[in-house]
Protein backbone atom coordinates (compact mmCIF):
# COMPACT_ATOMS: atom_id res chain seq x y z
CA UNK A 1 0.00 0.00 0.00
CA UNK A 2 2.69 2.45 0.98
CA UNK A 3 4.75 2.07 -2.18
CA UNK A 4 2.22 1.11 -4.85
CA UNK A 5 -1.13 2.39 -3.56
CA UNK A 6 -4.48 0.89 -2.65
CA UNK A 7 -5.38 -0.30 -6.16
CA UNK A 8 -2.34 -2.45 -6.94
CA UNK A 9 -3.16 -6.03 -7.97
CA UNK A 10 -0.62 -7.37 -5.46
CA UNK A 11 -2.59 -5.84 -2.64
CA UNK A 12 -5.80 -7.40 -3.91
CA UNK A 13 -4.14 -10.81 -4.06
CA UNK A 14 -2.75 -10.46 -0.54
CA UNK A 15 -6.14 -9.45 0.89
CA UNK A 16 -7.89 -12.24 -1.03
CA UNK A 17 -5.44 -14.76 0.41
CA UNK A 18 -5.89 -13.36 3.92
CA UNK A 19 -9.68 -13.55 3.52
CA UNK A 20 -9.43 -17.16 2.39
CA UNK A 21 -7.25 -18.06 5.37
CA UNK A 22 -9.62 -16.33 7.82
CA UNK A 23 -12.55 -18.20 6.33
CA UNK A 24 -10.72 -21.53 6.58
CA UNK A 25 -9.88 -21.10 10.26
CA UNK A 26 -13.06 -19.26 11.20
CA UNK A 27 -11.39 -16.21 12.70
CA UNK A 28 -13.93 -13.38 12.69
CA UNK A 29 -11.65 -10.98 14.58
CA UNK A 30 -8.98 -11.20 11.90
CA UNK A 31 -11.55 -11.15 9.10
CA UNK A 32 -12.79 -7.65 9.88
CA UNK A 33 -9.61 -5.72 8.98
CA UNK A 34 -9.20 -7.87 5.88
CA UNK A 35 -12.71 -7.04 4.67
CA UNK A 36 -12.12 -3.36 5.48
CA UNK A 37 -8.97 -3.43 3.36
CA UNK A 38 -10.85 -5.10 0.53
CA UNK A 39 -13.49 -2.36 0.63
CA UNK A 40 -10.74 0.19 0.08
CA UNK A 41 -9.02 -1.92 -2.58
CA UNK A 42 -12.17 -2.43 -4.66
CA UNK A 43 -13.28 1.14 -4.12
CA UNK A 44 -9.99 2.51 -5.40
CA UNK A 45 -10.23 0.21 -8.41
CA UNK A 46 -13.74 1.48 -9.14
CA UNK A 47 -15.41 -1.87 -8.48
CA UNK A 48 -18.03 -0.14 -6.41
CA UNK A 49 -20.65 -2.87 -6.16
CA UNK A 50 -18.09 -5.29 -4.73
CA UNK A 51 -16.81 -2.63 -2.33
CA UNK A 52 -20.37 -2.00 -1.18
CA UNK A 53 -21.13 -5.71 -0.72
CA UNK A 54 -18.00 -6.06 1.39
CA UNK A 55 -19.10 -3.05 3.43
CA UNK A 56 -22.41 -4.80 4.10
CA UNK A 57 -20.48 -7.88 5.26
CA UNK A 58 -18.45 -5.65 7.57
CA UNK A 59 -21.62 -4.27 9.11
CA UNK A 60 -23.11 -7.74 9.68
CA UNK A 61 -19.86 -8.94 11.24
CA UNK A 62 -19.65 -5.92 13.55
CA UNK A 63 -23.30 -6.28 14.57
CA UNK A 64 -22.81 -9.95 15.45
CA UNK A 65 -19.75 -9.14 17.52
CA UNK A 66 -21.34 -6.12 19.26
CA UNK A 67 -18.05 -4.29 18.72
CA UNK A 68 -18.56 -0.51 18.75
CA UNK A 69 -15.25 0.27 17.04
CA UNK A 70 -16.05 -2.20 14.26
CA UNK A 71 -19.57 -0.77 13.94
CA UNK A 72 -18.08 2.68 13.47
CA UNK A 73 -15.64 1.41 10.84
CA UNK A 74 -18.36 -0.54 9.01
CA UNK A 75 -20.68 2.45 8.87
CA UNK A 76 -17.78 4.60 7.65
CA UNK A 77 -17.03 2.07 4.91
CA UNK A 78 -20.67 2.02 3.84
CA UNK A 79 -20.92 5.81 3.93
CA UNK A 80 -17.94 6.03 1.59
CA UNK A 81 -19.17 3.32 -0.79
CA UNK A 82 -22.62 4.92 -0.98
CA UNK A 83 -20.96 8.28 -1.64
CA UNK A 84 -18.83 6.77 -4.42
CA UNK A 85 -22.03 5.43 -5.97
CA UNK A 86 -23.79 8.79 -5.75
CA UNK A 87 -26.25 7.53 -3.13
CA UNK A 88 -25.88 10.54 -0.85
CA UNK A 89 -28.96 9.97 1.28
CA UNK A 90 -27.75 6.48 2.22
CA UNK A 91 -24.21 7.78 2.67
CA UNK A 92 -25.46 10.45 5.06
CA UNK A 93 -27.45 7.88 7.07
CA UNK A 94 -24.36 5.73 7.62
CA UNK A 95 -22.19 8.76 8.32
CA UNK A 96 -24.59 9.79 11.06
Amino acid sequence: MATKGWATPELGKAYARARNLCTQVGEAAELFPVLFGLVRYYGMRGVLQTAHELGEQLLRLAQRGHDHAQLLAAHQALAVTFCWQGEYTHAHAHAE
